[in-house]
């Protein structure tokens, strides 16, 4: 039973009170009074007095099947109840179910594989079961209702010149879809390519009954706003009002153009009085949008095509997901009339659009599992949310993880909880949340690698690729902070051009940092390494002219690369990306672990540079495809340093 309706369901309310009472004197109590009824009755038909058994299998079964009648009465009484929160609205095309089967039906069916057609080919061993094939389409049937179904949808069942719309639960959602199965053979039924086993069969055919459409909006303004499931719930609909000709549109859409008779709507489907309705509703919410038949994109702002990238839709943090998730997606305009009416998938015909309101690429929307993290934050980056912890639980479907929802928690503590999820199932690509920029660091949780927000991965570095590399040694979160092997490398404020420069070993780079107080925003030039910012004797040691030092972490552990072995040691990139941290003045090697979070300083864009070889000394450590393979005991003759360090 839903949350909230036992207040309207008296009847429901008192047989949930019985839940605590015995049964077993429940049904004596019941036997004795039908025992002082039939027996006066049945002893007016026969002379000799009758000796009835009240105790035996008998009476069990008369017990049952009184419970049985009743259950039915209640049944018909709840539905009668309930008749009040059903809405009729008008067919804008009278149709028949023949008709309902339009072009767009077939075009988005026929994409994923789920139309289904009638075989004219011999029985196959499926065929001769269709008892246990139906046993199983109906268990399939339950278990992808309760798992992969939204709790709520709003069924639409069309009659001859109008729409009945209810608003039904799982239960009524599975009595819905096995009431459709019914008297169906399906084992003269096909998917139209070979199946391998009759799992997979049944899996095919639940989707082709569990269809439903979902839509994807921005919410109305002001009052009265969108229709509630609180007042679906309550039977406080205004016709007159936007938010219901918002609903019954998206409805009559639905069913005219897709023949679908299932239906969800965030603002009428969810009991946001339940917390554990809205933790489930919205940690599921990227599925819910990913498993629709189609996603019906109503763009109230938008008139024609050339409209489009100016639409507000674009710019909420929620239907991010709901542009990536879908496999099918439909444009409509505020006249709710197709933008695009090729009938095809607008991911494919309106791209364009899509990408100039979003910067998203077609091959992005179709792979967004390739996509960088650092990426996808930057999607989100301009994107606006009304509750503040909805920037971060927005995102949980975009990166494959879960967290809890506690609004209230404040935006930088979501976020947080967001990257650090995202690090823990992601340890292979957690480097590239570090590929961010902020003029101004304001550190959060005791680390300076997470950023508080996802604007501030917008100067995003496209210079480096950190998705899939391996960090040398495991990074771990610390309550001191990110625990990271990096390696250390001086820089000086130097122009690279003198000829006096020369580098302090066999490596060197030259870097530019865009400082946030420079008003010109012309980037200062680094060089790195050079030879009078170390002692070989001492090893590192920042001098009085090592302004900076360059902390080094996209460091990897690969022993080999596309089949060539690499040799030993370090293994950095030819393209490094590095934090900046202020020299120590202290004279003296840096060892052990200690704590440089607070020593970073803010820069506008990432640090990224290109490590060069200055002679053929090391040219045995050079891979064309990765970088250096360095050892760790040549390190400080370099000028370098392997601290694991909290940032």
């Amino acid at each position: 039973m839903a949350p909230g309706d036992s207040d309207n369901n008296p009847v429901l309310s008192d047989a949930g009170d019985c839940s605590d009472i015995d049964r077993n004197a429940q049904d004596q109590i019941l036997l004795t009074a039908l025992q002082e009824l039939l027996v006066p009755l049945v002893q007016t038909v026969v002379e000799k007095k009758v000796v009835m058994d009240f105790k035996g299998p008998e009476a069990m079964n008369l017990i049952t099947a009184l419970k049985k009648f009743v259950s039915n009465i209640v049944g018909d009484a709840l539905h009668a109840q309930k008749a009040h929160r059903n809405i009729q609205i008008e067919k804008n095309h009278i149709q028949n179910d023949d008709a309902a089967e339009t072009t767009n039906i077939t075009q988005f069916e026929d994409v994923y594989n789920q139309q289904m057609t009638i075989s004219n080919a011999p029985p196959t061993p499926i065929e001769t079961k269709d008892g246990i094939l139906h046993k199983m389409l109906l268990i399939g049937l339950q278990e992808h209702v309760s798992n992969k179904m939204p709790i709520r949808l709003l069924l639409i069942e069309p009659h001859e010149s109008y729409l009945q719309i209810s608003l039904i639960d799982r239960g009524e959602i599975y009595a819905h879809l096995e009431h459709s199965v019914k008297g169906k053979n399906h084992a003269h039924r096909e998917i139209r390519y070979t199946l391998d086993t009759t799992e997979e069969y049944i899996e095919r055919l639940v989707k082709s009954y569990a269809k439903y459409a979902i839509l994807s909006h921005t919410w109305l303004r002001g009052t009265p706003g969108e229709i509630t499931y609180s007042q679906w719930n309550k039977g406080v609909l205004d016709p007159k009002t936007a938010g219901y000709d918002k609903l019954a549109s998206f409805c009559r859409t639905a069913w005219n153009d897709y023949g679908i008779t299932l239906a969800w709507m965030d603002t009428v489907c969810i009991n946001k009085d339940s917390s554990s309705e809205l933790d489930e509703s919205i940690r599921s919410m990227y599925a819910w949008y990913e498993r629709a038949n189609i996603c019906i994109v109503y763009l109230s702002e938008t008139t024609t095509v050339s409209e489009i990238p100016n639409d507000s839709w674009f710019t909420r943090g929620w239907t991010l997901q709901e542009l990536l998730a879908p496999k099918f997606i439909k444009f409509y305009s505020s006249a709710w009339t197709q933008l695009d009416r090729t009938g095809y998938n607008d991911r494919f015909y309106l791209q364009t659009s899509i990408e100039q309101a979003t910067t998203i690429s077609f091959k992005e929307i179709e792979d967004t599992d390739s996509a960088p993290f650092s990426r996808r934050m930057q999607w989100a980056a301009s994107r606006k949310v009304t509750r503040e912890e909805d920037m971060a639980y927005s995102l949980m479907g975009i990166f494959g993880v879960s967290i809890s929802i506690a609004y209230g928690e404040g935006a930088d503590r979501s976020f947080y909880r967001l990257l650090e999820e995202i690090m823990r199932s992601h340890p292979h690509s957690m480097l590239d949340l570090f590929n961010w920029a902020s003029d101004c660091l304001q550190v959060h949780h005791h680390t300076s690698l997470l950023p508080s927000t996802p604007q501030q991965y917008i100067h995003r570095s496209t210079k480096i690729s950190l998705h899939y590399d391996l960090p040398r040694d495991p990074i771990t979160l610390t309550p001191r902070g990110i625990c990271i092997p990096v390696i250390l490398m001086p820089g000086i404020s130097i122009d690279p051009q003198d000829p006096q420069s020369k580098s302090f070993g066999d490596y060197s780079a030259i870097v530019e940092v865009s400082w946030p107080e420079k008003i010109d925003h012309v980037p200062a030039t680094y060089y790195l390494l050079h030879k009078d910012i170390s002692e070989p004797d001492r090893g590192y040691i920042p001098r009085q002219r090592a302004q900076l030092t360059f902390a080094v972490f996209n460091i990897a552990r690969r022993k080999s690369l596309m089949g060539a072995e690499l040799a030993p040691g370090i293994h950095l990139p030819k393209t490094c990306i590095a934090v900046v941290l202020k020299c120590n003045e202290d004279a003296g090697k840096v060892t052990g672990l200690q704590q440089h979070w607070k020593m970073r300083i803010p820069t506008m864009k990432p640090v990224v540079f290109e490590l060069k070889s200055d002679s053929n000394m090391e040219k045995e450590y050079l891979h064309k495809e990765y970088g250096f393979s360095i050892p760790v005991d040549h390190l400080t003759r370099h000028g370098m340093q392997l601290i694991s360090t909290y940032l």
